[in-house]
């Protein structure tokens, strides 16, 4: 599988969910739409189960919000995962579609296993399928999901640190090449910022 890109503009986010939905996909559409939203690897994504997430009401906001305590695949670091209410909704959908599955994105076809979700190289191989119906000009894997979290959240004014962290990075530089913040787009920043007297 080639490098992941982010997806930058969230236009192109909209017309994948679409897509997906249209191709009858619907599983596949609410996993892109939680993976932009929870900023996990793919394995971990896969791994999580409807008895894991814990609903609370965040202080803050008022919404319904999810909480997920889980240990990371790569890492194997304990890591704790809130699941803001776009995902939330996305996984009551996942349920009320099939309330008897115990992964979010179980495996449906008569020869699976039992209780095991869909792999990774299932969901790349249809985010692929998606990428080139659509004709987009960069790539699209199961990666570009948590990168466009970060890519989004940076964009949107959260400190690079605190992505540094959430990211597991060992350093800031490798945070920003993470999420595609490049030359370019510091370049921007000279021009966009003018102080004049």
């Amino acid at each position: 599988m080639s490098k992941a890109d982010p997806i930058r503009d969230l236009g192109d986010v909209k017309a994948i969910y679409n897509r997906l939905i249209k191709y009858n996909y619907h599983r596949e559409a609410e996993l892109f739409l939680i993976g932009c939203n929870a900023a996990l690897r793919i394995n971990d994504l896969l791994k999580l189960k409807f008895e894991d997430i814990q609903r609370i009401t965040d202080s803050h906001t008022g919404k319904e919000i999810g909480k997920v305590q889980l240990q990371e695949t790569k890492t194997r670091k304990a890591k704790e995962l809130t699941l803001n209410s776009v995902a939330l909704q996305a996984v009551d959908k996942l349920k009320a579609a099939n309330p008897e599955h115990v992964y979010l994105f179980q495996r449906t076809s008569r020869n699976a296993s039992n209780d095991a979700p869909v792999s990774r190289v299932y969901v790349f191989k249809k985010l692929k399928e998606v990428a080139e119906s659509l004709s987009l000009n960069y790539t699209l894997s199961t990666h570009s999901m948590r990168k466009t979290f970060g890519y989004h959240a940076y964009k949107q004014g959260t400190d690079i640190n605190v992505l540094q962290r959430l990211f597991n990075h060992s350093s800031v530089r490798e945070t920003f090449e993470y999420i595609g913040i490049t030359s370019d787009s510091v370049k921007e920043v000279y021009l966009n910022v003018e102080i004049t007297i």
